[in-house]
């Protein structure tokens, strides 16, 4: 059965590939994916990420609305409400092409990754200290990425803050430099341009990352022989446990990932947009993230 497929938008230009946020990394927030509790494990063999045609993209956004529906046109439309928040409507932003990557590995090709990637120890001391508070995990098992971006600019008649607003939105952490020149036909007017410096990541796919617990008995005072078969054996229905009992008690039976993308389960208060998936053209559905 095929799913449909549902990405996280990121409208910032921080978060580079292989760096923060990558493949197989588990987090505790969907909207946080470059708070990772460890770093992923190898994607190797049948893993190994495999890596979509790159495609070129180029859009003029208004606030008149978008050139296409498609997830980094999505981007680019958060990115241009916020900055042109409260401007004239004679301001545009333009996106030059910038390559379109689609990152993604099959999980189902090795299921005994999630297994293997529960036993990471910063992975499973959270996952065993979180055990009675029902908290869940995420694995990232897709990205996208624009490569070889190209310029932003913006044209606008209200020069005081849209050069400030630009290069926050394209470059918060002052790597790219950004030049502003003055439109000779009003002294009010401006255009500035930035390009970011490197490839960055712009969505990412989810998988729920399910863990079962099995109770151990363990041996206390003196037990006869006959009696030290049940030693460490684990007890198929434990009862309840209770808030002081030492976690050292349970230790993991099952580990397994949802079979379908994390995010269309969020209630109503998380927005949901639809939207088409540039590298295959279908239906997908894209969900904010913080940034």
């Amino acid at each position: 059965m095929v799913h449909k497929k549902t990405y996280f938008i990121l409208p910032t230009t921080v978060y580079k590939p292989d760096d923060y946020i990558q493949l197989g990394q588990v987090i505790t927030n969907p909207r946080e994916p470059w708070e990772r509790l460890a770093k992923p494990l190898p994607l190797e063999g049948d893993l190994a990420p495999r890596t979509s045609p790159s495609l070129e993209w180029s859009a003029t956004n208004t606030q008149t609305g978008e050139s296409s529906v498609g997830i980094f046109a999505h981007v680019v439309h958060i990115m241009t409400a916020e900055v042109s928040a409260g401007k004239s409507g004679n301001e545009r932003q333009t996106w030059e092409a910038a390559l379109l990557e689609t990152k993604y590995f099959e999980i189902s090709e090795d299921k005994t990754y999630a297994e293997r990637t529960a036993k990471v120890p910063a992975v499973h001391e959270w996952l065993k200290k979180n055990r009675r508070l029902g908290k869940s995990v995420y694995m990232i098992t897709g990205l996208k990425i624009a490569k070889n971006p190209g310029k932003v600019t913006y044209d606008g008649s209200d020069a005081s803050h849209l050069g400030a607003d630009l290069k926050a939105t394209v470059d918060p952490e002052d790597a790219v430099e950004v030049g502003a020149k003055a439109n000779i036909e009003s002294s009010n007017a401006a255009t500035y341009e930035a390009t970011p410096e490197n490839a960055y990541v712009f969505a990412y796919r989810l998988r729920k990352l399910r863990v079962s617990w099995g109770k151990t008995l363990s041996v206390r005072g003196n037990v006869g022989g006959a009696e030290l078969h049940n030693a460490g054996q684990r007890i198929a229905e434990p009862e309840a446990d209770s808030e002081d009992e030492d976690d050292s008690a349970f230790e993991m039976e099952g580990v397994a990932l949802d079979d379908e993308d994390f995010g269309p389960s969020l209630p109503p208060k998380d927005k949901k947009f639809p939207a088409v998936d540039e590298d295959d053209n279908s239906e997908c559905t894209v969900i904010r993230a913080n940034s």
